[in-house]
C-alpha cells in the first residue's frame, strides 16, 4: 500500500515539472488571455451552465438518452425555454423601465412632471405633516421645506448620471446584443460539454486527486449557493421596491421594480439606482415626504442585502456568518465584481483544507 502510494506521489511530482504539462500550462495562460476581454459574457454563461447541469441530468436520465447529440438538444431545449419563461420577458420590462428613465429626466429638463397618484400624494401630506412636528417639537433650525430642497440638490445630479448612462446603454444595442449571444452560446456549450471538460482539464491543472476534489466541492457549493441566494434576494428586494415605488406615488411602479429584480444581482449598487431615481423624481414634483420615504426604503433594503445573503448562502455548509460576510465584503473590496464569487470560495477553500488537515492529524 505504502509503495502504492509512493509511487502515484512520484508520477504526480514528474507530471507537474514535465516539459508536456508546462508546455500545457503556458498554452492554457494563452487561452486565458485571449478570452478576457469576454470573461464577463462568458462567466455568466458557464455559471448558469454549471448550475442548470442537474435539471439537464435528470431529463436525460429520464429519457434513458445517452449520446452527445441528445444531450446538445437537451441543452438547447432547456436554455430557450427558461430564456423564453423568464429571462425575455424581464428583459423587455427592464427595456422599458431604462426609456421610462429617460423620458421622466427629459420631463424634468423641460419642467413639465406628472402629477403623482392620490394614495401618493395622501401619504406625501400625512408625511410632511409629521416631519413639520418634529421639527417644531425639537426646534430645529430647518424646516421640511428646506430639507426637500437640499436633498433635491443632492438627487439631482444623481438622476442626470443615472439617465444618461441608460441613454447610452440604450445606444449600445449591439454590444447588447452581443453580450447576450456570447453568454448564450456559452451556457449552452458549457451545460453540454462541460462536464467532459472539467474532467479532462481540472487534471492537468491540479494534478493531485485529494485536492482536486476539494476545490471542484467547494467552488460548486459556493455557485449553488451564490446562485439561489441571489435570485431569493431578487424576488424580495424586487417587491419590496414595487411596493415602495407604489406607496409613493411613483407612476409605472411594476416597470421600475422589473429592473430593480436584474440590479439586485449587482453587488454594492443593487436597487439604489431605481430609488435614488425615484426619490429625484418626486423631489422634481415637489413631494418631499415621499422621497425620504424612498430614500428611507433604499438603505433599508440595502442593509436587507449585505445582511441575508452571506445568511441565505450558508445552505448546507459548517460555514458561520461571520466568515461569509467577511468573504463578500472583502472580495468585492480585493476583485470588484468576480469577488462576489471568489471571496466565499475562497474562504471556504481555506475553512475545507483546514479542516482536512485537522482531522488528519489528530487521526
Amino acid at each position: 500500500m505504502k509503495t502504492t502510494l509512493r509511487n502515484a506521489r512520484r508520477r504526480a511530482v514528474r507530471a507537474l515539472v514535465g516539459r508536456d504539462r508546462i508546455f500545457y500550462l503556458v498554452s492554457f495562460v494563452l487561452l486565458m488571455i485571449v478570452l478576457f476581454p469576454l470573461w464577463v459574457p462568458l462567466a455568466t454563461g458557464i455559471v448558469l451552465a454549471y448550475v442548470c447541469e442537474g435539471p439537464a441530468n435528470s431529463v436525460l436520465q429520464r429519457l434513458g438518452w445517452h449520446s452527445r447529440r441528445t444531450r446538445w438538444l437537451v441543452s438547447i431545449g432547456l436554455v430557450s425555454l427558461v430564456q423564453i419563461l423568464f429571462i425575455a420577458p424581464l428583459v423587455f420590462l427592464t427595456f422599458s423601465a431604462a426609456q421610462e428613465l429617460v423620458a421622466i429626466w427629459n420631463r424634468w429638463v423641460q419642467g413639465s412632471t406628472p402629477t403623482t397618484g392620490v394614495l401618493g400624494g395622501q401619504i406625501s401630506l400625512w408625511l410632511t405633516g409629521h416631519l413639520n412636528a418634529l421639527i417644531e417639537r425639537f426646534d430645529l433650525p430647518i424646516s421640511a421645506a428646506d430639507i426637500g430642497s437640499r436633498l433635491r440638490d443632492f438627487l439631482e445630479p444623481v438622476l442626470k448620471v443615472l439617465a444618461s448612462t441608460v441613454g447610452r446603454l440604450l445606444t449600445s444595442t449591439p454590444e447588447l446584443l452581443l453580450f447576450l449571444l456570447i453568454s448564450w452560446m456559452a451556457w449552452v456549450y458549457f451545460l453540454a460539454e462541460g462536464k467532459e471538460h472539467r474532467r479532462s482539464i481540472l487534471p492537468m491543472l491540479i494534478p493531485w486527486p485529494r485536492q482536486r476534489a476539494l476545490v471542484s466541492s467547494t467552488l460548486g457549493d459556493v455557485l449553488r449557493q451564490m446562485v439561489l441566494a441571489s435570485v431569493a434576494l431578487a424576488i424580495v428586494q424586487s417587491l419590496l421596491v414595487t411596493i415602495s415605488l407604489a406607496v409613493a406615488g411613483v407612476p409605472k411602479f411594476m416597470l421600475w421594480g422589473a429592473l430593480s429584480f436584474f440590479l439586485s444581482f449587482v453587488p454594492i449598487v443593487g436597487t439604489f439606482p431605481v430609488l435614488g431615481a425615484s426619490a429625484a423624481y418626486l423631489y422634481a414634483q415637489g413631494s418631499n415626504s415621499g422621497a425620504l420615504l424612498l430614500i428611507v426604503a433604499s438603505v433599508g433594503i440595502g442593509l436587507s442585502d449585505n445582511l441575508l445573503r452571506p445568511f441565505l448562502m450558508r445552505g448546507s455548509s459548517e460555514i458561520s456568518f461571520f466568515w461569509l460576510f467577511l468573504s463578500l465584503l472583502g472580495g468585492v473590496a480585493m476583485f470588484g465584481l468576480p469577488g462576489v464569487i471568489l471571496g466565499p470560495w475562497f474562504v471556504t477553500l481555506f475553512i475545507a483544507v483546514h479542516r482536512q488537515a485537522t482531522e488528519r492529524t489528530s487521526s
